[in-house]
């Protein structure tokens, strides 16, 4: 247990420092954003390919370690899935994401540093292997699950039906492309805060409204496309605002 505390403290403690840090405004969205983009493409990946190179891999390839864990994450799924529907009454969608949540480990954030401390690099092999079966199958079921459903556009993206950290996540995005779609917009003119606020949102509005019915395919019936229609809502918008 000790050992265990000593290991995962520092981790723990690692996460508040940066929930702080967020709290406190001394790392902004963007800030985050850039961090995490780094983590994601450069830092784990060139992780993973270092421990892998130097792991054997056909000797130590265990498939009754795949199939214990693989079967234990698809029937938590199933369980979260089953409950989701008996217990809130949420739709496929909604449901699937639910048991990703439930399914998918924070393996390669967290997992692997705390076992390759505990167990040294023999750990190695087993954690890259979950993270990736989970990614060959629980990722396609949920995607799957949710275009099935009929929804898999806008149904999966509710508050309610993602965790903190994707809920996180996507806030973060979103800020990212409002506040470009800010700095471009002040570029025109020298709008007022609130005047600004409700041009960048109309035009936030209208781009996503404008992709939404253009990746399911409703604009088409109406004899147009999502790219005409933000065309022309930027023309409209420079016009309004450089007369």
């Amino acid at each position: 247990m000790e050992t265990l505390l000593n290991v995962s403290l520092p981790f723990f403690g690692l996460i508040f420092t940066g929930y702080a840090a967020g709290y406190t405004r001394l790392i902004t969205a963007q800030a985050y954003l850039g961090l995490n983009a780094f983590v994601i493409w450069f830092a784990l990946p060139s992780m993973l390919f270092l421990k892998m190179s130097e792991a054997p891999v056909f000797e130590a390839f265990d498939p009754k370690f795949v199939a214990a864990y693989t079967g234990g994450g698809l029937l938590a799924y199933g369980l979260v899935v089953g409950l989701s529907r008996l217990l809130f009454l949420m739709k496929w969608g909604e449901r699937a994401v639910q048991g990703m949540g439930a399914s998918f480990g924070n393996v390669g954030f967290m997992g692997l540093p705390i076992l390759v401390t505990l167990f040294g690099d023999a750990a190695v092999l087993p954690a890259v292997l979950v993270i990736v079966f989970d990614h060959i199958l629980l990722i396609p079921l949920t995607t799957a699950i949710i275009e099935g459903s009929g929804g898999g556009h806008a149904q999966g993206l509710k508050p309610v039906s993602l965790n903190p950290e994707l809920d996180r996540l996507l806030n973060g995005r979103l800020i990212q492309c409002y506040t470009v779609m800010g700095d471009g917009i002040r570029r025109l003119a020298p709008l007022e805060p609130e005047a600004l606020k409700v041009e960048t949102v109309s035009l936030a509005a209208t781009i996503t409204g404008a992709l939404m019915l253009e990746v399911t395919g409703r604009l088409k019936v109406l004899g147009d496309g999502g790219e005409a229609v933000v065309r022309r809502a930027v023309q409209g918008l420079v016009e309004r605002l450089t007369k």
